[in-house]
């Protein structure tokens, strides 16, 4: 018995020489390596190399915050979640976020 699954590895490409003056190109074409460091690095960054691929699916968002909200709007209340000014990391005097109007 063989037992297999299918894994995605982001394999970054290799950056050929990079010591050809591009100052000098009378034709101004794009060097052959352009953009290979921006794939390496892409590729090292990657948590999960099959995002790349396609998105994640998504899971079904819950409704009891959206049905709070959407009655609040249509009562002409405001929607806005109420928190206490130490909650917020940039709170300060000249925006206190939260506080009582």
């Amino acid at each position: 018995m063989r037992l297999s699954y299918l894994q995605f590895v982001a394999d970054p490409p290799d950056c050929p020489d990079w010591s050809e003056n591009m100052g000098r190109d009378p034709q101004n074409m794009p060097w052959p390596n352009m953009g290979c460091a921006t794939q390496r690095n892409l590729a090292a960054m990657v948590a999960n190399p099959e995002d790349l691929l396609h998105p994640r699916g998504e899971t079904p968002r819950p409704g009891e915050r959206r049905d709070t909200v959407w009655g609040k709007y249509i009562a002409g209340e405001p929607t806005i979640s109420k928190r206490a000014p130490s909650e917020h990391a940039n709170a300060s005097e000249v925006s206190p976020i939260g506080a009582a109007q």
